[in-house]
């Protein structure tokens, strides 16, 4: 990283994430821990719909989509893999149901893509809130 990067870390909170009871289920496996993953996966125009909730464009029904993310930390374990996404929102506890909505079609799209890539199931994804130290768990599919 460089030092400008460093700078804009938060240690205090990175290490309320690691000292948290996620953050010690990831450590007990930190042989298959990944950070920021980059991936690039293909999507039909209806995959992408079901997975955001977004309409479907019906000249675009033949033809494919290509996603490209980075996960932030990825847990790619030979039969399952876990996906955390941090987001250093400031958010007021009454607010962050809604927070959560706004990410989850983006959690989903990761999940399926990397589950497409491994050939193995998602069974766990969190978006982890920094600023409240809260850990939120939202649906894979």
């Amino acid at each position: 990283m460089r030092p400008e990067e460093i700078a804009l870390l938060d240690f205090d909170r990175l290490a309320g994430f690691w000292q948290s009871e996620l953050g010690r289920q990831v450590l007990d496996r930190r042989q298959f821990v990944r950070r920021e993953l980059v991936f690039t996966a293909r999507f039909s125009p209806a995959e992408l719909a079901k997975l955001t909730g977004e309409p479907i464009d019906p000249n675009l029904e033949q033809e494919f989509v290509v996603v490209q993310g980075v996960a932030d930390l990825a847990v790619v374990s030979p039969s399952e893999i876990w996906l955390i996404d941090f987001k250093t929102d400031a958010v007021a506890k009454d607010e962050l149901n809604e927070r959560v909505n706004l990410y989850e079609p983006q959690l989903r799209l990761y999940a399926r893509a990397l589950s497409r890539i491994y050939r193995r199931p998602v069974t766990g994804c969190w978006l982890y809130f920094l600023a409240s130290q809260t850990a939120r768990r939202v649906s894979e599919e």
